[in-house]
């Protein structure tokens, strides 16, 4: 090995440890998005409609969404929505009232 190739390998290595030692110590970035949800579903009624509601709830988010399927349009209908952390909030404050 010349000493010219020694000198440009040492550099490299040199340029890739500078390398591995700013990602090592550079800030770690965060998503800006929510952390995935665990679904839960569950069928069921609603008094005064007739035909069959599902819930579905993101357990992580806290969130409850009811649909129905319309038959006339094929698609899902969104009939209401809850944010279960907010309303156990608001119980607690409010002495479970």
């Amino acid at each position: 090995m010349t000493s010219r190739s020694a000198r440009l390998l040492l550099t490299l290595n040199a340029v890739l440890l500078v390398a591995v030692a700013i990602l090592a110590f550079a800030p770690q970035a965060v998503a800006q998005g929510r952390a995935r949800g665990q679904y839960m579903m569950v069928g069921g009624t609603a008094p005064g409609n007739s035909k069959g509601i599902v819930y579905i709830t993101d357990t992580v988010a806290m969130e409850v969404l009811a649909l129905q399927w319309d038959d006339n349009q094929r698609t899902f209908t969104g009939l209401g929505y809850r944010n279960i952390g907010s309303d156990a909030n608001n119980a607690t404050r409010s002495g479970g009232r």
